[in-house]
């Protein structure tokens, strides 16, 4: 390998100086750099494999063959297919790699964008005066879990026209609204349209005994049970609310969930990349033995066939085709995931045209999040009446 990589140095390396020095154009410049990469790569992997290769065939030829020729014949067959499927496997390879950085991509791209964007996701929460105790227990919740949030105390001496350009301040710097509305209308009407209108996605927390949403507040908002969530600690909420914000924990959680459960594929594209796989093998496997056919066409002894074309074929396939699935699979989950939660983050914000709130809608969206079934029991069926609505005795 060191008497290649000095001969890419002293012919390819010159030539790239020299066409520096002359300022030669940027794509011809760009040609050389991915030639002279080419050539390092392939210097590696067929060192790598040939290397691999003549160790396993080295091995079994010492296990089962009965002369000492058959080793050596064995050796020198796995050699001469070696360097007669460079070019095939180097395209394999060449795939496996582009699957590699394909996967690296969806792993590092978003999570770099989450920690430039959202670290910690801006909440602001809004509350009738009646469910104040609530807010404040959800409000010290929340913070402790590192969200950022904001909520402003009920107070009945407060100037109007100041606490109206507090509340847009606040709602201008968050993303995400968590709304307590009580029995009747009070000011978090205005705060609900105002967060409409800005575009932010809004959660209604109501009770089970008297609740109803806000006049102002559209009837696709996502809608949680209050008590169900205290509960459970209002743990589910704490991870709805991060997989709605696309927050930096989430896009953390879905590398987590995709990289540890590849059963959360359905059964079809699982089934659908073992095939492919198994094509795959088939494939090398009569390539390397049409290879090695065409170098002994009339061979005496079929053990040194044998043992050179398996070991080429096991080679070939363990150190390309599966990790080029494998990493096409991972890459698959992940995007499959960042769908599921752009899907959720356009019904939280309003931009899919859905009738009214119904949590059979969010059912296929749980199934990247952690408590996703608890999420789901605290969703109440159906959206609630508003309060002019119940006020008015309209089923």
């Amino acid at each position: 390998m060191l008497g290649r990589f000095a001969e890419i140095f002293a012919k390819e390396i010159s030539a790239l100086i020299d066409a520096l020095v002359k300022a030669e154009p940027l794509k011809a410049l760009s040609a050389k750099i991915v030639f002279i990469a080419t050539l390092v790569a392939e210097s590696i992997y067929t060192d790598i494999f040939d290397r691999v290769a003549l160790l396993l065939a080295t091995r079994l030829a010492e296990r089962l063959a009965t002369k000492p020729q058959q080793i050596e014949a064995t050796q020198k067959l796995v050699g001469q297919i070696g360097r007669e499927i460079a070019i095939d496997r180097g395209a394999i390879f060449l795939s496996g790699g582009l699957c590699l950085l394909m996967t690296i991509v969806c792993l590092v791209a978003p999570l770099l964008y989450r920690f430039a964007s959202r670290r910690r996701l801006r909440i602001f929460v809004s509350f009738n005066r009646v469910r104040g105790d609530a807010a404040e227990q959800l409000h010290v919740f929340l913070e402790r879990k590192g969200f950022a949030v904001s909520r402003l105390p009920f107070d009945d001496k407060a100037e109007h026209q100041a606490l109206l350009r507090k509340i847009v301040e606040l709602l201008k710097k968050t993303e995400l609204v968590v709304c307590i509305p009580g029995p009747s209308d009070s000011f978090v009407e205005h705060e609900i349209l105002a967060a409409t209108t800005i575009g932010h996605p809004v959660v209604l927390l109501i009770s089970g005994d008297d609740g109803t949403i806000p006049n102002t507040a559209d009837k696709r908002y996502p809608v949680f049970q209050i008590e169900a969530l205290a509960d459970n600690g209002f743990h589910p909420l704490e991870i709805f609310l991060s997989f709605i914000g696309g927050d930096l924990q989430s896009m953390l959680e879905i590398c987590k969930r995709s990289l540890r459960q590849g059963k959360a594929l359905s059964w079809a594209i699982a089934m659908t990349f073992l095939l492919v796989t198994m094509a795959l093998w088939l494939l090398s496997a009569f390539l390397v033995y049409s290879k090695a056919a065409s170098l002994q066409p009339e061979a005496t002894d079929p053990l040194p066939m044998m043992l050179a074309v398996g070991v080429q074929a096991l080679v070939f396939t363990s150190l390309c085709i599966v990790p080029a699935t494998f990493c096409a699979f991972i890459s698959m989950r992940i995007l499959l995931s960042l769908y599921r939660q752009l899907r959720a983050q356009w019904l939280a914000e309003l931009k899919v045209e859905v009738a009214a709130f119904s949590r059979d809608d969010w059912a296929d969206l749980m199934h990247d999040v952690s408590s996703g079934p608890a999420i789901y029991e605290a969703m109440l069926q159906l959206a609630p009446l508003a309060h002019h609505e119940r006020a008015a005795g309209i089923a």
